[in-house]
């Protein structure tokens, strides 16, 4: 049986595919999105600092077109 946190957690994940699909499209829009998304789930769980780092991380990785960095990265932040 799927708890609340797992139907979150599997939602954020597909969220997360579906963004990396645009990736190459435009990095700064998607590190954006992922971010919104991330804190849309989890509002609480970074702070301003680490909002700001993780947004740099983030959009390096989509300017190199690393998904699995990307992800790792996105999970890091907030699962």
């Amino acid at each position: 049986m799927l708890t609340e946190g797992k139907i979150k957690k599997v939602a954020l994940l597909v969220a997360l595919d579906i963004s990396l699909k645009r990736m190459k499209r435009s990095p700064e829009r998607c590190a954006r999105n992922l971010m919104e998304l991330g804190l849309g789930a989890y509002p609480d769980r970074l702070t301003v600092q680490e909002r700001m780092e993780y947004q740099q991380k983030l959009l390096d990785a989509c300017r190199h077109g690393d998904s699995n960095e990307v992800r790792e990265c996105f999970m890091a932040a907030f699962l």
